[in-house]
């Protein structure tokens, strides 16, 4: 599963997915490596999955999704436990 979140985020950043791409240069400059910044994102995406997995996601799991990366910080990410 790891892998699978990790190679995900890897594409949407290959991809262009100015969300992704941006939130990532953010978490950067927050003080994230770029391979903790994935997991970051990694996290919410890995979130959203287990919340449609569940049956519980909202209408709109990608615009769901992307507005939590919107929101995510490298405080937070660190405050969550060990990556």
């Amino acid at each position: 599963m790891h892998a699978i979140i990790h190679t995900t985020v890897e594409n949407q950043i290959a991809l262009g997915e100015s969300v992704i791409v941006e939130s990532l240069a953010r978490l950067r400059a927050e003080g994230l490596s770029r391979h903790d910044a994935i997991h970051a994102i990694g996290s919410v995406l890995a979130e959203q999955m287990f919340q449609m997995i569940k049956g519980t996601s909202a209408p709109d799991p990608p615009q769901v999704y992307y507005d939590r990366v919107r929101r995510l910080t490298a405080e937070e990410w660190l405050r969550s436990g060990p990556s």
